[in-house]
């Protein structure tokens, strides 16, 4: 809880929880909708699968925050510490794990329970899909980081107590050149991501249901 203690929050919290371990998939978004934005869940859940954050819902059930709306009483999830996203690699392969992968998770209720349901299954895929082609596009997306790149060159430069170096910095978006920019870099990231998240069956199944 950030700031002083709230019973009304926590019980809040707890009917949410109630709802969504009790409630039949074909009534769960509408018993949900009044305590809960189940839109920007989905949104959440996109995101963090698309952009695979490996320390993050998806993979270890952690790093994002609860926010109750005080005038609706709704509660929302905000992302938090996504330092690890942007990356393929180990555990979730080259091109970084399926978009309908860990659904079977009791640990990882909000992608068991709500994505049960087709209608927010679909949902979530037509976001996964809009990351993928907007966001992970490089024209969009590389001038994005190149600017902050630039903006925080000299000081990571200059700091004594960063993680890694500062040439890792400085090819961790292209690669050392030498090569095609691999899976580790974050442009060779987006190019392997992307082109696996559109040609996985389910999301073009989703293009299709959002009529693109």
């Amino acid at each position: 809880m950030k700031g002083p203690d709230n019973p009304q929050a926590w019980n809040a919290l707890v009917h949410v929880c109630k709802v969504l371990n009790e409630t039949p998939p074909n009534k769960l978004e509408e018993a949900l909708e009044p305590v809960f934005d189940v839109d920007g869940a989905l949104r959440f859940l996109a995101l963090d699968m698309a952009l695979v954050n490996n320390d993050g819902y998806w993979n270890d059930g952690s790093d994002f925050n609860i926010y109750r709306d005080d005038k609706t009483g709704r509660i929302h999830l905000t992302p938090h510490d996504a330092n690890e996203g942007f990356r393929a690699g180990g555990r979730s392969g080259p091109t970084g794990p399926d978009p309908l992968s860990v659904l079977d998770d009791p640990d990882k209720v909000l992608r068991s329970k709500l994505l049960a349901v087709p209608e927010l299954r679909q949902r979530y895929l037509a976001y996964v899909l809009e990351i993928a082609e907007k966001w992970l596009d490089w024209d969009r997306l590389g001038p994005l980081i190149e600017t902050q790149q630039k903006l925080i060159a000299e000081l990571v430069s200059s700091d004594t107590r960063k993680h890694d170096t500062t040439e890792a910095f400085m090819t961790g978006v292209y690669g050392d050149g030498t090569t095609a920019p691999p899976p580790t870099a974050i442009k060779g990231f987006a190019d392997q991501r992307r082109a696996y998240l559109l040609c996985h069956p389910e999301v073009i199944k989703a293009r299709l249901s959002v009529g693109k």
